[in-house]
């Protein structure tokens, strides 16, 4: 009898150790998983937030392109993305069950919103460039390709612009051909300033392109339960 109990406490004691070894080794692989989210959550927190508000105060209809169409926009759009893309990005690869119990489910859905999203954020942000540089340099001729797309909102917007930059051109020829951008006071010069600024005005306070363009590759709806933050939100608690 006496070997059967040695023998037994023996098994169990080595169930125990594998027991305990396997907790440890769970525990090590885990914990770096949910240092690294954390880690890179806390990294490119603010780039993530800006960008998600803007896309919805786009979608919204609350900017403008006289608010949108500006250097520093431009450089928050593409500075914040490019941080949005490596959080995309380094999620992407890691499972969810790698994580505690309680951050799986944030975790799975917030890699679910942003594989979708930034791809689309990345387009549309290609667009505003890339109608931004024709703007600036009053270059209609080169958003040719954009107006010939098969993207509804990349077409309308790319000829609205390429529209507005070849009539405010020729708007400008007709006033200097008239003197009217000197100091002459010929009486049709009034009448062609004010349209000349009012056409500039129409397009500058449109908030219908800034949406379209925003919303070229993805139109999906920024209603609070919708939104990727509440969840990176809910994972720097998780996590910690």
């Amino acid at each position: 009898i006496r070997p059967f109990i040695i023998g037994g406490a023996i098994l169990v004691g080595v169930v125990a150790v594998i027991t305990i070894a396997t907790l440890i080794i769970s525990s090590c692989i885990l914990v770096p998983k949910n240092k690294k989210v954390l880690s890179v959550l806390q990294e490119n927190y603010e780039a993530a937030s800006w960008m998600e508000n803007f896309f919805a105060d786009t979608y919204y209809s609350r900017l403008t392109v006289s608010a949108t169409f500006t250097s520093e926009i431009k450089t928050q759009l593409n500075d914040n993305l490019a941080k949005l893309e490596i959080l995309q990005k380094t999620i992407a690869g890691i499972k969810p069950s790698a994580l505690k119990t309680t951050a799986q489910q944030n975790f799975a859905t917030l890699q679910t919103q942003l594989n979708e999203r930034v791809p689309a954020y990345h387009e549309s942000v290609a667009l505003y460039n890339s109608l931004y540089e024709a703007y600036i340099t009053n270059t209609p001729g080169s958003l040719a390709d954009l107006a010939a797309s098969e993207n509804y909102y990349t077409s309308i917007t790319a000829e609205r612009f390429s529209n507005f930059l070849t009539k405010k051109d020729r708007l400008w020829a007709d006033i200097r051909k008239d003197n009217c951008d000197s100091n002459s006071a010929a009486e049709i010069c009034p009448q062609m300033k004010e349209e000349y600024f009012n056409f500039i005005a129409e397009l500058s306070s449109s908030t219908f392109v800034v949406s379209a363009i925003f919303s070229a590759y993805y139109d999906g709806s920024y209603a609070e339960d919708n939104r990727f933050m509440p969840h990176i939100n809910a994972l720097l608690e998780e996590l910690k």
